[in-house]
């Protein structure tokens, strides 16, 4: 289910990364939500019912979760006898991770606990617990 436009205006325009947050639980935006989540992005992802977000999470501003892509209209046109139909995969965020500014968290993607997924990364893979990742997919095995 697609969040209606009125609601993601409505998120966009409360100025307030607090009260955003308290909106966005209140009305069950996401699939799930834990307890002490914090949420700075304006945007939601349209398919936010496939995120699950567990306990003492927090996501800083301009960060992407993108639960589809659109492969098939690639793949329909240069085989119209084979369609492919849209895939939508889930995201999951475990206990007490964050997320940093101008991240893209793709579908089917767990981010384990205790992982922080620096600035202007691009995760396409699980990410283990107690992890650092940056700049692309891969992990560095710091424990923090």
């Amino acid at each position: 289910m697609n969040i209606p436009l009125k609601q993601r205006l409505r998120i966009a325009l409360i100025g307030d990364a607090e009260k955003r947050t308290q909106y966005i639980v209140r009305h069950h935006i996401f699939a799930e939500v834990g307890e002490n989540f914090f949420f700075q992005p304006r945007v939601v992802p349209i398919n936010a019912k496939h995120i699950k977000i567990h306990n003492n999470v927090a996501v800083a501003s301009n960060v992407t979760f993108c639960n589809h892509d659109v492969i098939q209209k690639v793949f329909n046109n240069m085989d119209p006898s084979r369609q492919c139909i849209k895939y939508y995969g889930c995201i999951e965020i475990m206990d007490n991770v964050f997320i940093g500014a101008n991240s893209t968290i793709m579908y089917d993607v767990k981010i384990e606990p205790n992982a922080i997924v620096a600035a202007g990364s691009v995760v396409t893979k699980d990410v283990p617990p107690g992890t650092i990742v940056g700049g692309g997919t891969g992990s560095r095995d710091r424990e923090f």
